[in-house]
């Protein structure tokens, strides 16, 4: 018996291959700055750790691969981590810088000077916004608000001498190319489009917010809802919210003035809430119909009517429409209690 255990003593045994401690070294290296690459800014210290992780995995991985040794799979890991953690800050930065480019760019296209930088469309959290200013729209002084618009005949030609104008020439001249008024007692119909004012009304907006929960915004706003149904057959149209993006200062969007020309400014909320009933987009099928929620806000008193001016592009059509809308359709709602947003 002892002769067996003297052969087995004996007997070769059998050698584990060696492991690379590069492709380990790696992996930790991308954990610690995968867990710091999430926040903005701060991310970017954790990018040295990347860069270093991700040469020690791909050297770990030649190393595998040349001495046949174990570890591969750590220096994988370590790469992949390492690759994240550098693209996640970067990512975030260029985003970052998207956004605050547009609320810039919406600062300057409606000539506020506000500390927040984000205009007026943008309200705080206890709903003020008396910091930010107006746009100031060109009107003529002596402008009668009830005058008919132009017709095309007033249009001038190639040959047309501006110099020998009046001032009431040319106001009439750029108010050629405006739209045609349509009342909101009618439905307005472009091609297979039809949309019609259901409600006009003032005062607090049922909200939903970013969690889903209801709430109601601090002030109130004027809000007005619409109905855009497709006449069509056999054609859907997709329809984008006459609202416009939130983020977007550039895109088209519908408008508001009065009969004395006062410009009222679309009204969002920094908790990116959205009113109930609003449709962001939707392709609305032959014969069906969608609403949509239109904010602004409240008009001055002593107002005979609001033209509501809607891109028709949102529904693929060219062109613009001015719906006027006569106060006697507009309705004032008390505040009720509830749980304010803004």
């Amino acid at each position: 018996m002892s002769d067996n255990v003297d052969a087995e003593s004996h007997e070769p045994s059998r050698q584990r291959p060696r492991k690379s401690s590069l492709g380990i070294v790696s992996m930790i290296l991308g954990i610690v700055a995968f867990m710091i690459c999430w926040i903005p800014f701060v991310g970017f210290i954790g990018m040295p750790l990347s860069v270093v992780g991700l040469l020690l995995g791909i050297i770990g991985i030649i190393d595998c691969l040349a001495n046949k040794k174990a570890g591969a799979a750590f220096a994988f890991a370590g790469i992949l981590i390492c690759a994240i953690a550098i693209w996640v800050p970067i990512g975030l930065y260029r985003g970052i810088n998207a956004v605050r480019e547009n609320f810039r760019a919406a600062a300057e296209l409606r000539g506020t000077d506000s500390d927040d930088g984000v205009g007026r469309y943008w309200l705080n959290d206890a709903g003020d916004s008396s910091r930010s200013n107006d746009l100031v729209s060109l009107q003529r002084p002596d402008r009668d608000p009830l005058r008919p618009m132009p017709n095309a005949a007033s249009k001038p030609s190639n040959s047309t001498d501006f110099s020998s104008m009046s001032n009431d020439e040319l106001f009439d001249i750029l108010e050629a190319d405006e739209p045609k008024v349509h009342s909101a007692d009618k439905p307005l119909v472009v091609g297979d489009v039809e949309i019609r004012i259901t409600s006009v009304t003032v005062g607090v907006v049922p909200l939903t917010r970013i969690d889903g929960s209801l709430g109601e915004s601090a002030k109130p706003h004027l809000s007005i809802k619409i109905e855009i149904k497709n006449l069509s057959t056999n054609c859907k149209i997709r329809y984008e919210s006459f609202a416009g993006p939130a983020f977007s200062p550039y895109a088209d969007r519908a408008s508001l003035r009065d009969n004395f020309g006062n410009s009222y400014n679309a009204v969002g909320f920094k908790s990116l809430a959205v009113p109930v009933g609003r449709t962001e987009r939707e392709s609305i099928y032959p014969g069906k119909s969608i609403a949509d929620v239109l904010l602004f806000e409240p008009p001055v008193d002593g107002i005979k009517f609001l033209d509501l001016e809607l891109p028709l592009s949102l529904v693929e059509a060219s062109g613009d429409a001015r719906v006027r809308i006569p106060m006697s359709t507009l309705i004032h709602r008390s505040h009720d209690s509830g749980t304010s947003t803004d």
